[in-house]
């Protein structure tokens, strides 16, 4: 009898350890297919957003960061190129071949309102001259409010 206590005692060790594998294997594929670089997946590109108030503003920083960091692809978007006149095919072709966005702060709040460009896709975001806007109660329609409305409403649903 304690052979055979034993043997079931081996068998449902060799039971759970094939268990413990399959949910490893099942968990590895899982992750795998999040690995663009196992699952031929593309990931989700992200963007840096350099967001200005004047088209000044715009040109310097776009050539202060070409030259800083001259293998980046930069994009200066102004009233200019009428972005509030693109559709969400014209905005992903300017997000699908740019790495940094220089960008009025009026243009990104409009793509952002029709949905055209999110918090999700945006990897570092930059207000450049954002302490003209805290803290004073008639700013509460600016650009620059509009967008950290839609930063806490991603950073609440849990983005990260």
């Amino acid at each position: 009898t304690e052979a055979a206590a034993a043997a079931d005692n081996n068998d449902d060790h060799q039971d759970n350890k094939q268990a413990e594998d399959e949910q490893g294997e099942e968990k590895k594929s899982e992750l795998d297919a999040d690995d663009p670089a196992v699952s031929n997946k593309q990931p989700r590109r992200k963007y840096i957003m350099f967001v200005v108030c004047t088209t000044h503003l715009a040109e310097q920083q776009k050539m202060a960061i070409k030259n800083a960091i001259p293998f980046v692809k930069v994009r200066k978007i102004t009233g200019a190129n009428n972005p509030d006149c693109w559709d969400k095919s014209e905005w992903n072709v300017e997000l699908q071949h740019y790495d940094v966005f220089v960008i009025i702060h009026e243009c990104l709040k409009q793509g952002m309102q029709h949905g055209y460009v999110g918090m999700r896709d945006i990897d570092t975001l930059i207000l450049d001259e954002c302490h003209h806007v805290c803290g004073n109660k008639s700013n509460q329609n600016h650009p620059y409010t509009a967008i950290m409305d839609e930063y806490r409403k991603h950073k609440d649903a849990g983005g990260g």
